[in-house]
């Protein structure tokens, strides 16, 4: 989460003082948001804190599908594997041109 009182600073000052914001970065664990001209422009993140983003996402997202399947299952939307398979068979075979054979 981003500290208002900490974590902005201008463009200018972020090239100035790369060092000392990339410390702060790996410290904090928290994004800075860079402004031009009194305006925010950028967030910059640590390598860490964005893995750490990434893999939250994966997992809501994750989460998000296996609640919508339960959803599906509980519904009666949902076909068997045989059905399944039998139709993929059927749309592979209409896809695949028929070659000659010599």
């Amino acid at each position: 989460m981003i500290n208002i009182s900490e974590d902005i600073d201008s463009l200018t000052e972020f090239k100035k003082n790369t060092n000392h914001f990339i410390l702060n970065l790996k410290r904090t664990g928290r994004p800075t948001v860079l402004t031009v001209n009194g305006k925010a422009e950028l967030v910059v993140i640590g390598a860490a804190a964005y893995q750490k983003m990434q893999e939250r996402v994966e997992l809501e997202t994750s989460i998000s599908e296996i609640n919508q399947s339960l959803e599906d299952f509980e519904s009666g939307k949902f076909s068997s594997a045989e059905n399944v398979f039998k139709n993929l068979k059927k749309r592979i075979t209409k896809k695949t041109p028929k070659t000659k054979r010599k």
